[in-house]
């Protein structure tokens, strides 16, 4: 079992308590992602994050508090320079644990980012499997490798493993249902409005 710390930042928020303003701003994929990585055992919590965010504070929450083995970022371009400060934070509380950034960002610009010193490991396409397979390898003890849709960099060398994406998946149905409790401290409490949020 591996404890994953799941990250994802915005930049327009109605509070630091509550970055949130509805259930419909939960970022849908990083949400099936951290459901897919606890029907595999794994511990997951997440932090939404935003500009004047305390970022010190939120740092000692995943390293010390939470004691994160792993953490998986999503960014869209905008917001990768934040992202990037937060896992160089936590890196820096702890060089051991690795990073693996999935999102649009790393999906279109994939060499920026795996170029990036905080960033162990990126996802090209479809996140579920490879946030899977890379917590199950630390998991057991293993170096990540191999895994499709995954661009890896070796810690020694430095040297990128690069894997074509996946095929996209055809069964949604087979995704496990997302845990909204995850998100429930960051989405404003006083939004009563009920929304239907679909994608892919």
């Amino acid at each position: 079992m591996a404890r994953v710390a799941c990250l994802f930042s915005i930049e327009y928020y109605d509070s630091l308590e509550h970055p949130l303003p509805g259930w419909d701003k939960i970022p849908f994929g990083l949400s099936v992602i951290a459901a897919c990585l606890e029907e595999a055992g794994h511990e997951v919590q997440c932090w939404v994050l935003c500009p004047d965010s305390p970022l010190d504070t939120a740092i000692d929450e995943i390293v010390n508090g939470f004691r994160c083995d792993l953490v998986a970022a999503s960014a869209v371009t905008t917001q990768f320079p934040l992202i990037a400060v937060v896992c160089a934070g936590i890196k820096s509380a702890n060089p051991s644990i690795p990073v693996l950034l999935g999102g649009v960002h790393a999906t279109i610009c994939p060499q920026e980012c795996i170029a990036h010193p905080t960033i162990d490991a990126l996802c090209v396409g479809e996140g579920e499997e490879v946030a899977v397979a890379w917590a199950n390898s630390l998991s057991r003890g293993d170096r990540p490798t191999g895994i499709p849709g995954a661009w890896i960099k070796n810690p020694g060398t430095g040297e990128i493993e690069r894997t074509p994406p996946a095929p996209f998946r055809t069964d949604l149905d087979d995704l496990p249902l997302v845990n909204y409790a995850h998100w429930e401290r960051w989405v404003d409490p006083d939004n009563r409005l009920l929304r239907v949020v679909v994608g892919r």
